[in-house]
């Protein structure tokens, strides 16, 4: 449902009792699909039901960001970075300097296991409204 953009199909899979889990040797996940081929409607819904499964990375260390960003989707970018996460999933990140620390469900500067992060992944593909999408996002941060 979530590669082939079925919501209805998603959605009752969900209300069935289907869970977020991603597969237990790729590690790809719902979310993680749906933000690959651009289905917003279903991200979406995922992260109301599954909003830990923003977390989950790949066993190539991507996260739905990657995704989205991979798949050349800037709404999806703006969703996955201005979703509002319960508190529960916030956690403290650092920056590579280790002056500024912010508060997120995911680490936006997370590489993947060639050391990539979201915004170069976006810089690498030459996209410019998903870099624009990455940008455009800002965190409450302090020292």
């Amino acid at each position: 449902a979530s590669e082939l953009g079925a919501k209805t199909a998603a959605a009752t899979l969900v209300e069935a009792g289907a869970d977020g889990r991603a597969h237990p040797v790729t590690r790809y996940g719902p979310l993680y699909i749906a933000c690959y081929h651009g289905h917003l409607d279903i991200a979406q819904l995922l992260l109301t039901h599954f909003p830990e499964s923003v977390q989950q990375e790949t066993v190539e260390k991507w996260l739905p960001l990657h995704a989205a960003c991979i798949g050349g989707h800037p709404a999806l970018v703006t969703l996955l970075l201005d979703y509002p996460y319960p508190e529960h999933l916030l956690s403290v990140y650092t920056d590579v300097t280790g002056k500024w620390q912010y508060r997120f469900a995911f680490d936006v500067n997370a590489r993947d296991a060639s050391g990539q992060t979201a915004l170069y992944v976006a810089c690498t593909l030459g996209n410019a409204a998903v870099v624009d999408a990455i940008l455009s996002h800002t965190v409450p941060v302090y020292q």
